[in-house]
């Protein structure tokens, strides 16, 4: 009944939750006192929108409160578009001053597909692009191969507007070898990001971009002054979309 008007109180918890352009949308909710929450679910978008559309695994637009994501899978996500459409697993618009959003162990990626004939914008596996306040724990975050390039950026973390980001102890991984792909890209806001691990498959990703592409973690460090105690390795994962560690990665304690 108006954008005055939000839903509070919203749990969505051991589901599965298929879309074919947002599967988990929140419009207009929260107050600086709720706590909305979504855990144990797997998000899909396995049957792509007709061309034209913008994909979303989860979009929150126009929030407030605190909004807890935890032990969640995100990691299919499918675009045909013919035009410039973009696609995003999770992304935030309009958020207030007052919210915090908490993202805590989840698999992100892994299964993102652009087959459209069309150029994307954009391909943000994490997507923060207003005054969002966040805190990003233990995810691992994959930004997968698939055949399409965008123009613009391909990041497994996207950080824009005049946010605040906490970014700590993930793994951020990424296996497009594109000198747009980005492991962390920052575009504004501020940022606090360590103990992460990074890795590009390839020769041409970048870990970061700050006012620069920054394709090594030395690099990286020196330009945003973040991740000191980051870094570099790779590992093996369990599946596509099984990201838990698998073999000797499973107790290595890096």
């Amino acid at each position: 009944s108006g954008t005055s008007q939000y839903a509070t109180q919203i749990s969505v918890k051991k589901s599965i939750l298929y879309g074919r352009m947002r599967p988990v949308y929140f419009y207009i909710v929260g107050t600086p006192s709720t706590v909305i929450e979504v855990s144990d679910c797997e998000i899909m978008n396995v049957n792509a929108p007709a061309t034209g559309n913008v994909v979303w695994g989860v979009l929150l637009n126009t929030y407030d409160g605190t909004i807890n994501f935890f032990r969640n899978k995100l990691n299919s996500l499918r675009s045909v578009s013919a035009a410039t459409n973009g696609v995003y697993g999770f992304g935030t618009l309009s958020g207030k001053v007052t919210s915090l959003i908490r993202i805590f162990n989840n698999f992100f990626g892994g299964d993102i597909q652009h087959t459209g004939t069309g150029v994307p914008a954009s391909v943000d596996v994490i997507s923060f692009q207003d005054n969002v306040i966040a805190k990003v724990y233990n995810n691992t975050i994959v930004f997968n191969e698939f055949p399409n390039k965008a123009s613009g950026r391909m990041s497994a973390v996207r950080l824009g507007g005049t946010g605040n980001l906490e970014l700590k102890n993930n793994i951020i991984y990424t296996l497009k070898n594109n000198p747009n792909v980005y492991g962390m890209r920052y575009d504004g806001g501020t940022l606090v990001s360590n103990n992460n691990l990074f890795y590009n498959v390839g020769d041409s990703a970048n870990v970061g971009y700050w006012t620069t592409p920054q394709q090594t973690l030395a690099a990286w460090q020196t330009a945003s002054t973040q991740d000191a105690a980051s870094i570099y390795k790779n590992v093996t994962f369990t599946g596509t979309t099984n990201l838990h560690l698998f073999g000797a990665s499973l107790i290595d304690t890096d």
